[in-house]
Order: structure tokens, then sequence, then C-alpha cells
């Protein structure tokens, strides 16, 4: 199926069968260093702290000091290692495996994450590749894909619309008022508490004092939306640069958010998500 989409970009059969098997070739070698979808779906195992500097001596083949200079503001201290395993390993991955198979891997992979922002073929044969990986059968229509699309880039917009329609500001009130009081009810109990150390009945009654509640919606939507310009056809956009122009404009936004300190006010859960 891969093969077919490659035809559709102007591959000849047997140079796209050739690109294919060497992406999935690499790919193959990837296996033993990279966790599945059930130990990704354990967050707590995906937490590893590392030393930026440290980081950096695991791929000496990457001059990742400079790449990360080019980007960032200043070099981080502090990373997480989200797959310290294949970070172990990717040096010797580097250097050892045949580079067609790593470009060509490269490749393919670009090829079949655009598929969903071209035609309305490739867009259906795309699907099916992605279908027979995650295991679902039928190809979304038009209508739910865009939905899905528009969910995606513009969740944060969508979010705060959806729960100020059908949630409301009454509701968030009623709703911030009774966890104020269940926060009041957890301290008077702490301090009542009698088989707790004083000092760890202090320590959790600070955290509860710096509790940042989100009830409802955010007050604000994220200023990257700002930045975000979509042409329509008529003023010479297409989808794919449309999609391309938003994910770097996200991209630089969080990149311009390392090394700041945290904004706590920043929602990491859509407004639908928490009130549907």
């Amino acid at each position: 199926m891969a093969v077919d989409v490659l035809k559709r970009f102007g591959f000849e059969e047997t140079v796209a069968t050739q690109l294919v098997d060497q992406a999935v070739a690499f790919d193959a070698s990837l296996v033993p260093f990279v966790k599945g979808a059930e130990e990704l779906a354990d967050y707590t195992a995906r937490y590893h702290p590392t030393d930026f500097a440290e980081f950096t001596r695991l791929i000496p083949a990457i001059d990742l000091n400079q790449a990360i200079a080019d980007i960032l503001q200043r070099l981080p201290v502090q990373i997480n290692v989200t797959q310290p395993e294949y970070f172990k390993h990717l040096n010797q991955l580097l250097t050892t495996t045949p580079f067609e198979e790593f470009n060509a891997w490269l490749q393919v992979k670009l090829i079949l994450e655009t598929t969903a922002y071209l035609t309305e073929d490739l867009r259906q044969l795309g699907d099916r590749y992605r279908g027979v990986l995650g295991g679902r059968r039928a190809t979304p229509s038009q209508e739910k894909q865009a939905y899905r699309m528009v969910v995606r880039y513009f969740d944060d917009v969508i979010g705060k619309y959806y729960s100020e329609t059908y949630f409301g500001d009454q509701a968030r009130q009623d709703v911030t008022q009774m966890t104020r009081q269940m926060i009041d009810i957890y301290r008077q109990r702490l301090e009542r508490n009698t088989w707790l150390s004083q000092t760890t009945k202090m320590r959790a009654i600070d955290k509860l004092d710096h509790l940042v509640l989100k009830v409802g919606y955010p007050d604000e939507i994220p200023a990257v939306y700002d930045q975000i310009k979509v042409k329509t056809a008529a003023d010479g956009g297409n989808l794919l640069n449309t999609i391309l122009t938003i994910e770097r404009v996200k991209r630089e936004a969080d990149f311009l958010a390392v090394n700041q300190p945290t904004d706590r006010s920043r929602w990491m859960m859509t407004g639908q998500t928490v009130d549907a």
C-alpha cells in the first residue's frame, strides 16, 4: 500500500518498492530500542530527567549543541528523555546503518504523513494504510476528517467556545465555588489531623493553598493563535501549506517557552474534553 502511495507521487514502481523495502529495514532496526504503544501510555515511565550535557555525549555523530543553539535562545540545563534506550543506541544506528535506508525511511515517512492534506484519492489511500496499522477499517468522510483536523489545530479556540456555550459562566462559578469549599474542608481536616506530623500537614496545606483552579474553560485563548493566518484557496492558499504553517507557528511558540517559568494558567486539556 505504501508503494501505491509513492507511485501517486511520481515514483516508478521499482524505485517505490526499493524505497519502501529500505524504509522497512531501517524501521526494523529501531524496534529493539523504542517503546511500544502500551509502554508509552504509562506517562510516569516516560519521565527521565537528564542533564543536557550528558545527553549530548550519547550522540557524538550529531552536533546537538549547535543544532539546539540555532533553535533556542540558550541551551537547556536539563531535559526529559522519554525513550532512553533509543537515544543510547541512536549514535550506533546513525553510524552503522546504510544511509540509503535512513534516507528512504525519511522520504517514505514524510510522504505518508502528507497524504491527508492532498487530493481526495491520496487521502483515502493514505488513510487505508494508517487503518491497517491501527486496526481501523473505514475511512472517515471528508466532513469528519475536516472536523478532526480543525479540533486538532484549533483545540483551545473550539474548547473555549464549546464550554462557554454549553457549560456557561454561571455553572463555571458554581463549580469553582464548590471546589473552593472542598479545598477548605481538606484544609480543616488536615489541621485537625492527629496522626500526620506537623511538617507533613503544613506541606499538604501549602499545596492546597497553591492550587491553580481550572474550571470549565480558560479565561484567555493562548496568544499563539493570533499568529496563525489561514489563506483561503481564493487567496492562493492550500490545505498542506496551511497545516505546515500552523505546525511551524506552534512549534516556534513551544521553543520560546523553553527555559521559561511554567505558565500555570495554561490549559493542557481542552474545554470540550473537560466538560463534555
